[in-house]
């Protein structure tokens, strides 16, 4: 944020589409504004904030400027007229209102804003590079802020976002400070309380053919549990199987698990030694056991004829 200058004017030129020349700025100062150079201490064009510095030579002599020319004077650019803020430089911070509706008025902005500091001016924005002239929808007030404006806040039940330099952002739900990648509590509350089907049940009587209370009594804690004999009748009266059949059934259910376990087991043996003998393993492995057996008897052969 820029400091603070004393006793300077500032003649915004941000609100133009365009940048106006050095020339065409010395006419609105001259012809315009009527500035006395007695008066003036140093002039500087500001290219960041696009508007004039005009160091007075006494608080005084600016503010005189201030009532006498701010918003009440203009400059044509790009064939249209725009009104000029003329104003004394101070601690005031440029708040920008988005996304109201034209309906609701300056005053009524400026009225909601009180809250956080004091209101100096108040004004539209309007577009520079696109639709030069034409109003964006923007409000934008010079406040003296005394604490910091949430970035989201609703004017005449309008939610609108604010935005100054060096704002803290927070979040749009539960108004603390922002926490990106995290998901608000407050954000899945509205959601379940704006609901459809929750509004409805919240808000209106149930009508014919849903559920009520009554269909749903309260549990009687002080009602006897079941007992054993009362649990196993009411269970033969939910089926229509005689106990005999299912235990047939289910004897036979396990016979013919336990042939198809079998079946599959005797399986696996046969591959497991089918596997084993025909292995190229398996047969190497044998014809050197052979072949080291015939070398063993060749020897034994040998060493007999030799003592005899």
């Amino acid at each position: 944020m820029c400091g603070v200058r004393k006793n300077t004017l500032v003649i915004d030129f941000s609100v133009l589409p365009a940048r106006p020349e050095i020339g065409k700025i010395q006419t609105f100062l001259d012809n315009v504004i009527k500035v006395r150079y007695e008066d003036v201490i140093s002039i500087q064009l500001h290219h960041a904030r696009n508007c004039v510095y005009v160091e007075m030579k006494s608080y005084e002599i600016a503010s005189r400027y201030q009532s006498e020319h701010n918003w009440k004077r203009t400059m044509l650019c790009a064939d249209k007229e725009f009104r000029i803020p003329i104003y004394v430089d101070c601690e005031a911070v440029t708040v920008r209102v988005h996304d109201l509706p034209p309906s609701v008025s300056h005053s009524a902005v400026g009225e909601f804003m009180l809250k956080f500091g004091e209101v100096i001016s108040i004004r539209d924005e309007t577009w520079m590079h696109y639709f030069p002239g034409i109003s964006n929808g923007v409000r934008v007030l010079r406040m003296n802020l005394l604490r910091h404006i949430p970035s989201y806040v609703t004017i005449a039940n309008e939610i609108t976002m604010i935005s100054y330099e060096n704002q803290p952002k927070s979040c749009r739900h539960c108004h603390e400070p922002i926490h990106p990648g995290k998901k608000c509590v407050e954000s899945n509350n509205a959601a379940f309380v704006n609901h459809p089907r929750t509004a409805s049940t919240a808000s209106s009587p149930p009508s014919d053919g849903l559920f009520t209370e009554a269909d749903f009594p309260p549990i009687n804690k002080a009602q006897k549990a079941p007992t054993v004999e009362e649990t196993k009748q009411n269970d033969d009266e939910w089926t229509d199987i005689d106990d005999n059949a299912s235990t047939s059934s289910s004897s036979d259910f396990i016979e013919a698990t336990n042939k198809r376990r079998r079946s599959k087991r005797e399986k696996a043996e046969t591959k497991k030694v089918c596997s084993e003998q025909c292995s190229p393993n398996r047969s190497s492995k044998e014809h050197a056991t052979g072949a080291s057996s015939t070398q063993v008897f060749s020897l034994k052969n040998k060493s007999s004829n030799g003592s005899k």
